[in-house]
């Protein structure tokens, strides 16, 4: 046979209603039984009669399968709090590690351009130039990474709008693609881009797509 979880709260309350202490009551319980459980909702509202209360009216309303939609989503919940505290964590980390070798790499550069370790060949410091320059990219890409909205979803970055020209844009991403593309054999070019005017674009994206 069933049993109620909670054994003597129902006969209690109704002991309550029937001496007219309460005007209602209303209580949800989980019944085990031999097919498993099932939950229920419980109402109770004492009938008056002449002379006091003679009697009550008992409703009783299987809800189980709202309070497993309610356990589902509940745990969907948790689940979706651990996952993203594990990706603040991986992206926080990820920062971490990226960032520590490339601020070295942007380092040195700096210090080849100033001259430290002797004078460089007009070549020489335009690759010092575009090691720098990729370094400072990468590390605009990992807060890209890091630039998230509060419901921890990607592609909500804040973009700012400012004046920005489609050739820089393009140069910076051939110098920095072009020793990879000729070590392939590719030789990039460009036509045109020198009559397209200056136009209103978040600069950061401008590069990335460039890129």
């Amino acid at each position: 046979m069933a049993a109620l979880s909670q054994s003597d709260e129902p006969a209690v309350l109704l002991d309550t209603l029937l001496t007219g202490q309460v005007d209602s009551y209303e209580m949800e319980y989980p019944v085990y039984g031999p097919n498993g459980q099932r939950w229920y909702r419980l109402l109770v509202a004492p009938m008056s009669l002449e002379g006091g209360t003679g009697g009550g009216i008992v409703m009783q309303v299987d809800i189980t399968a709202r309070k497993e939609a309610e356990i589902a989503v509940r745990r969907a919940e948790a689940q979706a709090r651990v996952a993203d505290q594990a990706k603040t964590d991986f992206l926080s980390n990820l920062s971490h590690e990226l960032r520590t070798p490339l601020n070295a790499v942007i380092g040195f550069a700096q210090m080849l351009e100033t001259g430290v370790a002797g004078s460089l060949s007009e070549k020489q410091s335009e690759y010092v130039r575009d090691i720098r320059a990729s370094g400072a990219h990468l590390l605009r890409l990992i807060d890209n990474l890091l630039d998230l909205s509060p419901a921890g979803s990607f592609g909500a970055a804040s973009m700012a709008g400012a004046s920005v020209s489609l050739a820089e844009a393009f140069l910076e991403a051939r110098r920095i693609l072009e020793g990879a593309a000729l070590a392939k054999g590719i030789r990039i070019v460009e036509s045109g881009i020198d009559a397209v005017p200056p136009m209103t674009a978040d600069p950061r994206s401008l590069r990335q797509v460039a890129l």
